[in-house]
């Protein structure tokens, strides 16, 4: 298409400049006229030479289609193209919308000169057809116009228009009301409409201030270029810096755009407009070719007085009839390819009509016919019979005055192309769009004739209805509905246009949905309801030809308000036409239409409408009972049918659900059952998960809707009527399922528990127990899909499964299904841990002995509780956790036992804690104190007695007006509680969280004073002096609790051996870190990490120096930034402590990239010069940063979080980005860079200085076995990866979680905060390396569905572990200090 349109283009330009072809002139051929009276002869005129060569070339396409002849269809195609070039180039006549409304802009100014000067001035009508004259046919109706999504957000105070800004009333009715939600709204937008006309229209709907309404981008919108535009459209545009006299042509408006508004209440600047566009507009009136000299504005004007239509025009509606019509399978010898030409001819020729002004000759006849045939005395009827056949009217009254005459030389449907083009003309007349002027300038003569226009289409409709001209249209609807001669594509247009002016004339146009006052006569007197009613079934079930789509969705929306008014409004023996309709077609409409999927469109328009028409479906089906009763054997066999993945499946289950709950059960037991089998199939071809389609994201709507059908029918068979006795049976089969009804049977018929046996159970029953285990075992349950999840795999489905399981129970007779439910229940938590039984709130009596710590001794490694979004923090503790090193490290570093809050003792476990006084956290958020009087090692329980608690002193009783304060009552003399035995670790449900804190000596002498003396002082004077004695700063406190809470979560991670352990004591000693967020909000893990170990050397290096120095020798490394002076040499060394790298991802594929990147020299010269100390003035030098001291413990930070320079926000880069299991740094240390330095020599070091992989290649081609840093020995510089911290999400929220590996068993775990399982380090590359994946799901029809996706989780932090670690001497330090 581009390439042909370019090449007429420069064939049009040639023959434009050549002026030397000249043809013989045809006198019988009249062109045109000039001003209305004066014919167009200038034979050599070169545009009056081209239109009769044009002509002629249709005459012979047109000869040659009527013979047959198969090259006249290429023919045809060619020369519409160049006519469709020519026109669009020639002067005065270009169809894009800036020429347009530069053509109608200058007929305002010529109007205006001319109105100055004539008296009396023309009529509004007459304005408006002038006006109209200019637009292109297919703009001229409200069809031309397209349906955007508006979404309007309030900034601040919403302003009503008619108050003003400010105003009193305005304060007082919308004061402080502000729009919580963005309101979201439909909006019809003519191509011819400006920005500024589009900002009145949203204005007026939100009843906002114009002035104070800002439109800030639109998207979806067409990715073509404009007519006069040279450039391509994005998929979305700023419109906030656009000229408010923009039109939406240019701008690439289409269907299922949106546009984003914002409701402020301070004003808007506006943009101005270009100063060279002449009317206004911002895109220009010339196309972005050289406009033609040809002069062809009269190929479609009138040229007679007898008013026929201009040759031209005859000459291609003859053309478009004379193509080839492929009927629906009547020609088979035709390839689709073939189909598709001959459709794209068809179209080129109506693209051609409707870029051009509306013929005038057709204009004049419409206008005639209406007017001459509604002449008499208005609202004169004059009766007549029907008569019945296919050929007699429609509707038995006419009109008087009225014949069908006239009306049916415009719409024959033996000329059906014509017919569709005068069907378009009622169109414009009924629906005009009344936006078509919103270019001109001022607003208020657009509106001016936005008014005239409606008027005008008012006046109409009732002379055209009063005419006959609704009863032509009807005639040829139903003509083209029986199809004959005529394909379904080619009918389309013509369809959907006859059902525009139908339903214009039926309903009254102001939404309500009400027939007007003509549609309830016309529906008293209607003919051939079975015949209307088939041609609108026809069109929503028309088949594809060559996959193209058959209707719109506005069609089939207008289809289902037709045929629900013909059935409400008509006798019952309407409904029975209807649902008897041949070949099941009224079966075929309702279910498709409930199952309706749009016109494959993800634009919000087209998914809204698609939802409008399958609840507009539903309801027609339950609004008329006769249809109601007749759809449940319709959608029973469609079930069989529908796709198990399909969006949109709601309002079909819908019906289905009414339809089971209001029949009669006994009556329509038969289709009870055949719904019951096809539900039942349907959920066992249901697909089961596997590892490609795991992640993937699958509609459940299908799965939802046959469970509620399920229970639904289980609640119905309350009379016995084996509804899923069969269905059942198939369940089993396919699921592979072991039936409880036998299972349970045989089990329990020798343990007494329950009473049941197989001859007690009936058949109904045991279907319903079966089925009962049928979901539980195959859908709720992923038991036969280890690692994998189940089926019902979101909370809506597993919901509904868990109603049916417990309907099936229910339903059991005698409480049998109740019994094995429970049976099989208890079986189940019977095998579980002791820790997880507690949190299902059950007993440990179905442990059968077997002690808590047997049966949890499989549970390694302990979780940290989530707080709520601190999965940050719990990601990155859990990796310096599984550093056994530092973990001891860190928990035997010493604190001054005055300064710790919690005392002495911190590592006491197990046989350590008897004797000692505990404080226990409760899961109320209370601490109790306790005393721990024994522990026994073979369960793991301690025996604790609680200290009585001493309740506050109060005020007492009144005594002579006054308070007398009440006495404590004496505790001492009251029994002391039972002891309460428990793992201390673990806690009870509802009762301790499994955390406690011991509490030191002098913090009991304390509290023993202060129970014996009651003086509240004692404890804050103690306190007091023991702060003399020890004194720290503020922020040396915060960063000792800090240091307090790592370690005591640091131990009760290493002895718990519950699921986790609660850190909220650490998070709110976090406080001290300075995070970009609050502590409990989401922060990055490694900003976190690098502050927390800050943080922690603060202390150590203040209480216990020998662990602050390990902390640094484990993470601490050096940087070395260089400064090179190219014309000196001096070499400038600085050097950084860092304990991480940063490395910068972005276009990197691997690690290696990333370092190399950072070791990277860089050259600075010209302007960037740099200062040298010896020189004493500024040189080329060359700056280069490389490692000089390795850590034991290597962080790289992976810096996905970066900042989007177009839009200035975080963004997360979820690129691939490669690393192995084995890491060497020998190449990024500054021994390596000085080694290849030296063996390039001196010339070549001063020379042009690359990088220094350069360097290394370069050494590389010298001999491949002489390599410079075979002196550093490998195992100096090898490390091992040994953990990788995951973010999943986006830059604005996500989850952190990590791999870790075990260093004593090499085994490698997911710590996912209380979440701890094994993980497979195979599958690093697929959940840390990032990038997209393709992912194949296979359907049980055998289809493949393969899904390219962005990986969102990926790796942020790699732990590599040193090989060979440098042993660290303790004493090291203190010795070279004496020294």
């Amino acid at each position: 298409g581009g390439v042909a349109g370019r090449a007429m283009s420069d064939l049009l330009a040639v023959y434009d400049s050549s002026g030397k072809m000249r043809l013989p002139a045809n006198k019988d051929i009249v062109v045109g006229k000039e001003d209305g009276n004066k014919e167009i002869t200038d034979e050599g005129g070169k545009g009056n030479q081209f239109s009769r060569r044009i002509f002629d070339c249709l005459v012979q396409v047109k000869e040659g289609l009527e013979r047959g002849d198969r090259s006249s269809e290429r023919s045809a195609e060619r020369c519409i193209r160049i006519l469709s070039a020519a026109i669009e180039r020639s002067r005065g006549l270009g169809g894009s919308a800036g020429a347009v409304a530069e053509r109608l802009a200058s007929l305002q100014r010529r109007q205006q000169r001319v109105g100055e000067q004539s008296s009396p001035p023309p009529s509004s009508f007459e304005v408006v057809e002038e006006y109209l004259n200019l637009v292109p046919h297919g703009m001229r109706g409200i069809h031309s116009c397209s349906t955007v999504t508006v979404v309007a957000r309030a900034t601040a105070r919403r302003r009503s228009p008619e108050n003003g800004a400010g105003s009193d009333r305005d304060e007082k009715l919308d004061g402080d009301r502000r729009v919580s939600q963005p309101e979201r709204f439909p909006l019809e937008i003519h191509p011819l409409q400006t920005l500024a006309s589009i900002k009145r229209q949203i204005a007026r709907h939100c009843n906002h201030d114009e002035k104070c309404l800002k439109l800030n981008n639109l998207t979806g919108r067409s990715l073509r270029p404009a007519a006069d535009s040279s450039s391509t459209f994005s998929g979305r545009a700023n419109l906030s810096t656009m000229p408010d006299t923009t039109l939406a042509a240019d701008l690439g408006i289409t269907e299922g755009s949106e546009i984003i508004a914002l409701l402020s209440d301070k004003p808007q600047m506006g943009i101005l407009p270009n100063s060279g566009s002449a009317s206004g507009n911002s895109s220009k009136a010339e196309p972005s070719s050289p406009a033609l000299s040809l002069d062809l504005t009269g190929l479609f004007s009138r040229n007679g007085p007898d008013g026929s239509s201009d040759l031209f025009f005859d000459m291609l509606i003859s053309v478009l009839e004379s193509l080839p019509v492929t009927a629906k399978g009547a020609d088979s010898s035709l390839d689709c390819k073939k189909v598709g030409k001959l459709a794209d001819t068809h179209s080129l020729v109506w693209d051609l009509l409707l870029a051009m002004p509306t013929n005038a000759g057709i204009i004049a006849n419409v206008h005639a016919a209406a007017t001459a045939m509604s002449g008499g005395s208005d609202g004169a009827r004059k009766g007549t019979v029907p008569l019945g056949s296919g050929d007699d009217m429609l509707v038995e009254p006419i009109m008087a005055g009225g014949s069908m005459g006239d009306w049916s030389s415009l719409l024959d449907f033996h000329h059906f192309e014509r017919s569709v083009y005068v069907m378009q003309i009622f169109d414009s007349f009924l629906r005009p769009a009344t936006a078509t002027f919103a270019s001109l300038q001022p607003p208020a003569v657009g509106e001016e004739l936005s008014k005239s226009m409606g008027e005008m289409a008012t006046g109409f409709r009732a002379r055209f209805i009063q005419s006959g001209g609704f009863e032509a249209v009807l005639r040829l609807f139903i003509e083209s509905g029986r199809g004959v001669g005529k394909s379904w594509s080619r009918n389309r247009m013509g369809n959907e246009c006859a059902l525009r002016i139908i339903t214009e004339c039926f309903f009254v146009d102001d939404g309500s949905g009400e027939l007007s006052r003509e549609g309830r006569d016309m529906i008293g007197s209607f003919v051939q309801t079975r015949d209307f009613l088939g041609g609108l079934v026809a069109i929503a079930i028309a088949g594809e030809d060559c996959g193209s789509a058959s209707v719109s969705d506005d069609a089939i929306l207008r289809v289902l308000r037709l045929v629900r008014m013909m059935l409400e409004s008509g006798p019952p023996t309407i409904t029975a036409s209807f649902t008897s309709l041949p070949g099941n077609a009224a079966e075929t409409f309702l279910t498709s239409l409930l199952l309706w999927k749009g016109s494959g469109s993800f634009a919000s328009t087209s998914i809204r409408s698609a939802m409008n028409i399958r609840k507009s479906t539903e309801e027609m089906i339950l609004a008329i009972p006769l249809l109601f009763a007749s759809a449940l054997p319709w959608l029973v066999k469609s079930l069989k049918s529908i796709d198990p993945f399909t969006d949109g499946s709601e309002e079909f289950f819908s019906v289905l659900l009414k339809l089971v709950v209001s029949v009669n059960v006994a009556e329509n037991a038969d289709q009870l059952r055949e719904l019951g089998s096809a539900v039942c199939v349907k959920l066992a071809s249901y697909p089961r998960p596997n590892s490609d389609t795991a992640h993937i994201d699958h509609s459940t709507g299908v799965l939802c809707g046959c469970l509620k059908l399920l229970i639904a029918l289980i609640e119905a068979d309350y009379v016995g009527g084996g509804f899923l006795v069969e269905g059942s049976r198939h369940v089993l089969r396919s699921l592979d399922i072991v039936p409880w009804s036998g299972e349970f049977a045989r089990a329990n018929s020798g343990n007494g528990r329950w009473d049941l046996d197989r001859a007690d159970l009936s058949p109904n029953d045991r279907a319903t127990i079966d089925l009962m285990g049928s979901v539980f075992d195959g859908f709720i349950s992923s038991a036969r899909s280890s690692g994998l999840p189940p089926i019902c795999c979101d909370g809506k489905s597993r919901c509904l499964a868990f109603r049916a399981v417990g309907a099936a129970a229910q339903a059991c007779r005698g409480g049998a299904g109740y019994s094995i439910l429970a049976d099989r229940i208890n079986g189940i938590i019977s095998n579980v841990a002791p820790s997880l039984r507690h949190r299902w709130g059950q007993n440990a009596s179905v442990d059968d002995g077997s002690s808590s710590r047997s049966a949890n001794s499989s549970i390694k490694y302990s979780g940290l509780k989530n707080q709520g979004c601190t999965c940050y923090m719990n990601s990155v503790l859990q990796q310096l956790f599984m550093m056994p090193a530092l973990r001891k490290n860190l928990c035997s570093a010493q604190i001054p036992t005055g300064l710790r809050s919690s005392g002495g003792g911190a590592m006491a476990k197990g046989e350590a804690l008897v004797g000692k006084k505990i404080s226990v956290h409760w899961e109320n958020g209370n601490k109790y104190d306790a005393i721990v009087d024994r522990y026994e090692e073979s369960t793991g329980m301690h025996t604790v007695d609680y200290c009585p608690v001493q309740l506050a002193t109060g005020v007492g009783h009144h005594h002579h007006g006054q308070q007398q304060p009440s006495q404590p009552p004496d505790i001492s003399s009251l029994p002391r509680d039972l002891p309460e035995e428990f793992i201390l670790s673990e806690g009870r449900p509802g009762k301790e969280t499994g955390t406690f804190e011991i509490i030191s000596n002098s913090y009991r002498a304390l509290v023993d004073a202060d129970e014996s003396s009651q003086d509240s002082n004692i404890e804050s004077k103690a306190q007091e002096m023991a702060m003399l004695e020890v004194k720290e700063s503020p922020d040396q406190m915060t960063s000792r609790k800090l240091l307090e809470e790592v370690q005591r979560t640091f131990v009760n991670l290493d002895e718990s051996r519950g699921r986790c352990f609660d850190p909220r004591s650490l998070v709110e000693a976090s406080h001290c870190l300075k995070l970009e967020f609050d502590v409990w909000q989401q922060n990055d893990a490694s900003e976190f990490a690098m502050k927390l170990l800050d943080r922690l050397e603060i202390s150590l290096k203040k209480w216990s120096p020998s662990h602050f120095r390990y902390l640094a020798h484990t993470f601490g490394m050096k940087q070395t930034k260089q400064k090179i002076c190219k014309e000196c040499g001096l070499k400038t060394n600085r050097e950084e402590h860092m304990m991480n790298i940063d490395c910068q991802i972005r276009d990197k594929s691997n690690i290696h990239e990333a370092l190399a990147g950072m070791c990277e020299d860089e050259i600075m010269e010209g302007d960037n010069k740099v200062l040298c100390d010896r020189c004493k003035v500024k040189t080329n030098t060359v700056l280069r940063s490389a490692i000089s001291k390795l850590p034991d413990m290597l962080v790289l930070s992976l810096k996905r979080f970066d900042l989007d320079y177009t839009t200035f926000e975080t963004v997360k880069l979820n690129s691939r980005c490669e690393f192995g299991e084995a890491l060497n740094m020998k190449q990024y240390t500054l021994q390596a860079k000085e080694i290849l330095e030296t063996a390039a020599g001196p010339e070549e070091s001063k020379s042009e200085a690359g990088s220094m992989m350069d360097l290394e290649e370069s050494e590389m081609k010298d001999g491949p076995d002489e390599d410079p840093l075979s002196v550093l020995p490998d195992e100096d510089y090898e490390y091992r990866l040994a953990g990788v911290l995951v973010h999943a999400g986006v830059a604005q929220g996500g989850h952190y979680y990590s791999f870790i590996k075990d260093r004593t068993s090499a085994k490698w775990y997911r710590f996912d905060d209380e979440d701890v399982t094994p993980f497979d380090p195979s599958s690093i590359e697929q959940e840390c390396f990032g990038g997209k994946v393709k992912k194949e799901t296979k359907f049980p029809n055998g289809h493949t569905h393969t899904v390219e996706s962005e990986q969102f989780a990926n790796a942020l932090m790699l732990f590599y572990e040193k090989v060979k670690p440098v042993k660290f001497d303790i004493g090291g330090e203190e010795k070279e200090k004496a020294s």
